[in-house]
């Protein structure tokens, strides 16, 4: 009796043990590694079966299927002995930092373990302009970039052993001076520290001169820039600039859409201004960082001293720019600028002298019209009234929407169909029927029978 229960006890274990499920035993964690160190990340499992699947992703990518690799990268290799699965990364690059997940099929189980890299600090000052060129009284603005984790303290100093100016303030690593003089002249230099490896530095030298007029050779305000349209797409970074000079120095002020920008409002954070002098004008470098949709508009650079005030305006929009529009005979012919591909047209049409645009006809742009990111295309408006006059205009869409209209809109008659060739009557009637707009066909039909 004794040896039949010891047998069932023997049994009933070895049953309990045979059917016992996997489970991870491994907790996950957070992993602090320097750039260039290696770094291991355990996964051990109890009590796996044959038919238990052992994956370990980055995020979603897998890296690991048991043994099998689904990546290319050799830096990263599993290592397993008996159940325990470590994924081990070789020298360390600051785009490791993720999270790493071990997961189990059989059942569903997985754990994450985190790593974060320190990596050393860099640094790089902008403008690139060295030295920088500054008439005394205008303000400066130095911009120190840093990268590094963990974030890099920024400090401003000066080369020269002197004390940073009393009109100097540094914040979020920006150094500005305002009202320089000649005694501000000099090498600063940027540090970035986060205790990971040896500080980073970067230069620039500030180079006050002396207003180059004379006492009596005073000049109201000019303004001029090269572009007032710039075409961008999401999360680009960006600089406006515009160009200047005056005498008495003059204020320069940044408005957007509007309204003035201060640039210690959060609103602004991402926009940054830089100054820099040439040999007879001066530059206003307006910097926009990670360009998203609400940065879109107008943005205008004002000029302004005692003797007058001049402006110049800069359209910035990932939407299509305004169109440049051709006339010749009966055909509109235009070009747009868009960095991403433009979808459709709409020419808007009006008899002249009329206030507003209310009629319209759409044209689906074709790839074979792209240029880089300039746009091309052209329309025989046939599909308009003889004998009258129009004033045309036009807009473009991509993803993002309508762009702008054209900064002008242009005139064209419209002449007797007997100066129209058969082939473009065919075509436009095909066109108006495509596009199922009633006026345009009621204008030719009615256009038609009058001649007749």
């Amino acid at each position: 009796m004794a040896y039949n229960i010891t047998g069932l006890i023997f049994l009933t274990l070895l049953i309990l043990f045979s059917c016992a499920q996997a489970t991870i035993i491994t907790k996950g964690g957070r992993f602090i590694v320097d750039e260039g160190d290696n770094v291991e990340l355990p996964c051990n499992i109890h009590s796996i079966a044959e038919d238990t699947v052992v994956i370990w992703k980055r995020g979603e990518l897998v890296l690991f299927t048991d043994e099998e690799v689904f990546h290319e990268d050799q830096r990263f290799q599993l290592h397993r002995k008996d159940n325990n699965f470590t994924l081990v990364i070789e020298r360390v690059e600051p785009y490791d930092g993720a999270k790493y997940i071990c997961e189990i099929t059989s059942p569903e189980m997985s754990i994450t373990h985190v790593l974060e890299v320190n990596v050393r600090p860099m640094v790089s000052i902008s403008p690139d302009a060295n030295p920088l060129l500054m008439s005394v009284g205008e303000n400066v603005v130095i911009k120190c970039s840093v990268s590094g984790n963990p974030p890099p303290k920024v400090t401003w100093t000066r080369q020269d052993g002197q004390k940073m100016p009393t009109r100097a303030t540094s914040k979020d690593g920006q150094l500005r001076i305002t009202r320089v003089t000649m005694d501000d002249s000099g090498i600063y230099e940027c540090t970035a520290s986060n205790n990971v490896g040896v500080d980073a530095h970067d230069t620039i030298e500030v180079l006050v001169q002396a207003n180059q007029y004379g006492a009596h050779e005073l000049s109201a305000p000019w303004v001029d820039s090269v572009y007032t349209y710039i075409p961008v797409r999401l999360d680009q970074d960006i600089n406006l600039t515009c160009k200047y000079n005056a005498e008495p120095s003059p204020q320069v002020d940044w408005i957007y859409n509007g309204f003035t920008i201060n640039f210690s409002d959060d609103k602004f954070k991402g926009l940054i201004q830089y100054a820099a002098r040439r040999d007879n004008y001066s530059e206003s470098i307006l910097a926009i960082e990670n360009i998203k949709e609400d940065n879109f508009g107008d943005y205008t650079c004002r000029i302004t001293n005692n003797l007058g005030i001049k402006e110049k305006t800069i359209y910035v929009s990932g939407r299509p720019g305004p169109p440049h529009l051709n006339t010749s005979g009966i055909r509109l012919s235009w070009s747009v600028h868009s960095m991403d591909p433009v979808i459709e047209y709409q020419i808007l049409y009006r008899f002249s002298n009329e206030d507003t645009w209310q009629q319209f006809k759409s044209i689906r742009a074709n790839k074979e019209e792209q240029d880089g990111d300039i746009w091309n295309g052209s329309e025989d408006l046939v599909w308009l009234r003889p004998g009258l006059e129009y004033e045309l205009q036009m807009k473009a869409r991509n993803t993002l929407g309508w762009g702008s209209l054209a900064r002008s809109y242009v005139t064209m008659k419209i002449p007797l169909f007997d100066n129209v060739t058969n082939d473009k009557k065919v075509n436009a009637v095909k066109r108006i029927y495509a596009s199922r707009s009633c006026l345009p066909v009621v204008s030719f039909i009615a256009a038609s029978i009058f001649r007749l």
